[in-house]
């Protein structure tokens, strides 16, 4: 694991009251000692981050995007819909 490494990617909601029908969760990225935000996003689509794509992304180079990007879209082939397949 390097700085360029991602460490931890997690969804979180805002603590703050929204207005109705806004989103309130946001993906935190941590690689290194930076912290970058990603959002708003809805309550289904964070589960979807927190439960598919998150795991895949550990140790993931910060730096290459299309590799990671390519990774991302095969989680998302094998779990559509962020159910296990049976």
């Amino acid at each position: 694991m390097t700085s360029w490494t991602i460490q931890d990617l997690r969804v979180v909601q805002a603590r703050q009251a929204t207005a109705a029908g806004d989103d309130s969760f946001f993906v935190a990225v941590r690689a290194g000692h930076a912290l970058g935000w990603y959002g708003p996003v809805g309550e289904r689509v964070g589960r979807y981050v927190n439960d598919v794509l998150a795991p895949e992304t550990k140790d993931a180079l910060v730096t290459d995007h299309a590799g990671l990007l390519d990774h991302l879209r095969a989680a998302a082939r094998r779990r559509p819909n962020g159910r296990c397949a049976s």
